[in-house]
């Protein structure tokens, strides 16, 4: 019998899905492909429920919970409505992030790796996605039609940053399993980094790509977990080098999300005022 998830995390992104993934893959209740992000519902359903079944086929006949984290589904109406009739019941977990920092975050990240070569400022007017990606109401909101209530887990990226241990176990409830004190809740995954050459983000990428390409997303996700292989692209910013956002730009950010952080408070049930600053 193929065995397929029982729970998945949809994004969004910039917001510790490599933190959660390695995580999951060291907790002996569940088991996780080495791949974070395989983006089955959304880029590969083409593929087959087989091929996604072959992802957890080394899943235990012991384990609790059987997942996968892919951070661009909440940005997928269809991938929303692919998982519901794959995957009836499954629990789904989101964790969003400060709407401008994300922006922000995500857009660095692919300037670092040569996607984007605008300021910030130029690239909000050139690359739609930065803030697309922030509007989690517009995001979530055909998940919540979708699914039950009782099956959504909506976190936020602060928790995360400030309290490690209880951002998992909170998830660890969910999906039912229980806490395990021996896991490294207080490593950090995927920091701002900046390329070593002017060509080495776009061939990190170029590599990611043409193995997403061929469907090797097990060989992506082995190279992706080795800091040593990350290491021969990138390397990180130091603390009086890490890009900010300008002032100006964050304050007229706010005032755009500001009905969206509005409307998500309502749908989430949570107070969200810290992210009215």
């Amino acid at each position: 019998m193929t065995k397929l998830p029982t729970f998945l995390f949809i994004g969004a992104d910039r917001c510790g899905s490599k933190w959660l993934h390695d995580i999951f893959l060291h907790h002996p209740d569940v088991f996780v492909p080495e791949i974070a992000d395989p983006y089955f519902f959304d880029r590969q359903y083409h593929r087959g429920l087989a091929w996604y079944g072959n992802l957890f086929k080394d899943a235990p006949t012991g384990a609790k919970a059987i997942g996968e984290l892919s951070h661009d589904y909440i940005h997928s109406v269809e991938a929303a409505r692919r998982i519901r009739k794959d995957l009836t019941e499954v629990k789904i977990i989101a964790t969003l992030r400060h709407p401008v920092e994300r922006s922000f975050s995500s857009y660095q990240s692919a300037y670092d790796a040569g996607v984007i070569r605008s300021s910030f400022e130029d690239a909000l007017n050139e690359h739609p996605f930065l803030l697309h990606n922030s509007r989690y109401h517009q995001n979530l909101r055909p998940f919540f039609e979708l699914f039950a209530r009782s099956n959504i887990k909506i976190l936020l990226y602060d928790q995360l940053m400030s309290d490690p241990r209880g951002y998992a176990r909170e998830i660890f409830d969910f999906i039912g399993v229980p806490f395990v004190d021996g896991l490294d809740y207080d490593v950090i995954f995927n920091p701002l980094s900046r390329p070593r050459a002017s060509i080495g983000g776009a061939m990190a990428k170029l590599a990611s790509r043409s193995l997403r390409k061929c469907g090797l997303v097990e060989v992506l996700g082995w190279a992706k977990r080795r800091n040593s292989v990350r290491a021969i692209f990138y390397k990180n910013y130091s603390a009086e080098h890490r890009p900010m956002v300008n002032p100006v730009t964050r304050r007229r950010l706010l005032e755009e999300f500001g009905a969206e952080i509005n409307n998500l408070e309502m749908l989430i049930h949570q107070d969200l005022a810290a992210w009215q600053v």
